[in-house]
């Protein structure tokens, strides 16, 4: 085996871990979670998406979770509706006791955010998860998690341009990763590189860099 020690352990550990049960169990379940994730992803990455209709999808899903908001100032009726339209929409994720579920977490809600105009979503999950009530609400905690990581799970790195091409050109290719990593920093810099002098830097260079016959 041509590997170092090192490699041959860490192999090893992970081939321990991955002979256990509970690996299996959670591979099959975040291949079903992540899956339901992909094809929304897929869609709202498409180079070709009109950015019209990715503001109307933000929107739609504003609209079908915005009883989080108020939930403190809905009646009971008007939330087991929204809630049973929330569940028909996410019914992988989300049981049928959704609804009745909603209705009696807003009773905990108006007694314990009745001075205010309206909730946050992300405040109501650390609520439900500092208070132990994610037990007693849990199709709740997944509706307050579905609602903040939709938007989040839609931002596609690929996108993100690098100034790295402006400093690693063609011309370039050989340059050391020392050198490159300097020019990389003065690129970032730009604003205080601006401001330098750059006849007395050329100086100290040519003075340190000279040579010299002997």
């Amino acid at each position: 085996m041509k590997e170092s020690p090192q490699t041959r352990d860490e192999a090893s550990s992970l081939h321990n871990k991955m002979e256990h049960f509970e690996f299996a169990v959670l591979c099959v379940f975040w291949e079903q979670v992540l899956a339901r994730f992909n094809t929304v992803n897929k869609t709202l990455q498409k180079p070709s998406l009109n950015l019209g209709v990715r503001g109307d999808i933000y929107k739609t899903l504003a609209q079908d979770f915005d009883i989080l908001f108020y939930l403190h100032k809905k009646p009971a009726t008007s939330i087991r509706d929204t809630a049973s339209r929330i569940q028909q929409q996410y019914e992988d994720d989300l049981e049928p006791s959704f609804p009745d579920e909603l209705v009696s977490y807003s009773g905990y809600v108006n007694s314990a955010f009745q001075s205010e105009d309206t909730l946050s979503p992300s405040r109501l999950l650390q609520d439900l998860r500092e208070s132990g009530a994610t037990t007693a609400f849990p199709n709740v905690e997944i509706a307050l998690r579905l609602f903040l990581t939709m938007p989040i799970a839609n931002v596609e790195g690929e996108r993100s341009f690098s100034v790295l091409k402006r400093v690693k050109s063609r011309l370039r290719s050989t340059m050391g990763q020392e050198k490159l990593s300097g020019l990389a920093l003065l690129t970032i810099e730009s604003e205080s590189t601006k401001s330098l002098d750059c006849e007395d830097i050329t100086k100290i260079f040519a003075h340190q860099k000279a040579r010299r016959k002997i």
